[in-house]
């Protein structure tokens, strides 16, 4: 089931993502939602990893050089999936 959340664009898609998940007509989806961080190759040159998990089941991924970059890309995918595809069911 696809439901309509009106876009909005902080310019910063974890926060658009995060209000999107708050404001969706199906209730608060925030407490299905949260980050898996991880990283990897040495600390002069580490890449951040986050995975966006919704019910326990990753959505998206993004890379970055810093945390908040690598959540920015995955939030930005995963937004762009649930505008286009709806939030998966339970």
């Amino acid at each position: 089931m696809s439901t309509q959340v009106p876009a909005s664009s902080s310019g910063d898609a974890a926060t658009d993502l995060n209000n999107y998940l708050q404001n969706h007509p199906l209730g608060n989806l925030t407490i299905h939602f949260n980050w898996v961080m991880t990283r990897e190759g040495p600390d002069n040159s580490v890449v951040h990893i986050a995975t966006a998990m919704y019910r326990g089941t990753a959505v998206g991924q993004g890379r970055g050089v810093s945390k908040g970059a690598a959540k920015r890309v995955a939030a930005a995918a995963v937004l762009t999936a649930f505008r286009a595809n709806g939030v998966p069911e339970p």
